[in-house]
């Protein structure tokens, strides 16, 4: 049997036992937020840094970036390409319409081609084709594009960059003007 003088004892240690459980419970849980702030600013600062590093192979690459949704049809196009494109940052070239519009007529059956063959092959895709820029003049342009695909298999996503390629094109039609006219002018040298 137990003596009334045991009662308060055992609420004491009771009381005790319950006060160190909460006192544990609580440091846990501060020291989990503790670790999970200090996880958070370590993504945080992870991120920053991917992005610049991003930004600064993009820059340096001197190509513009395009990331195409479509599921939603929105295009997301960097700075840079809006700038190669001929076209200042206030212009809205968000939509494929737009772009498709000004590829040169003869070029959209080999961009549509291009992207039915990725979709099917699931293999990155490099094309040239002709632009008319924001000032009306033609450009060449080399894009590359590689598509995301969800867990079902659909195509979601498309991104990739384009390369103003104008100069190597003028450039590989001199050298073919020069290399006819040499075949031209050894026409006319007798060979031994």
């Amino acid at each position: 049997m137990r003596t009334s003088d045991e009662g308060p004892g055992y609420l004491l240690i009771a009381g005790l036992l319950v006060s160190a459980l909460l006192a544990a419970v609580s440091h846990g849980q501060s020291t989990y937020r503790l670790r999970a702030e200090s996880l958070a600013r370590g993504m945080t600062r992870e991120l920053r840094l991917s992005e610049e590093r991003f930004k600064l192979a993009a820059d340096g690459a001197n190509d513009g970036i395009w990331d195409r949704d479509l599921v939603t049809g929105t295009v997301w196009r960097s700075e840079r390409m809006k700038h190669l494109l001929g076209f200042s940052e206030d212009t809205d070239t968000e939509s494929v319409e737009f772009f498709l519009s000004r590829v040169h007529p003869d070029d959209v059956p080999l961009l549509d081609a291009a992207l039915k063959k990725h979709m099917s092959d699931r293999l990155p895709y490099s094309i040239e084709y002709r632009f008319r820029k924001g000032d009306g003049s033609w450009a060449w342009f080399r894009s590359r594009a590689q598509g995301v695909w969800n867990a079902e298999g659909q195509a979601i996503r498309l991104v990739g960059s384009i390369t103003d390629i104008s100069e190597q094109r003028a450039a590989d039609q001199r050298l073919q003007h020069y290399r006819d006219f040499l075949a031209t002018v050894l026409k006319f040298i007798p060979h031994p």
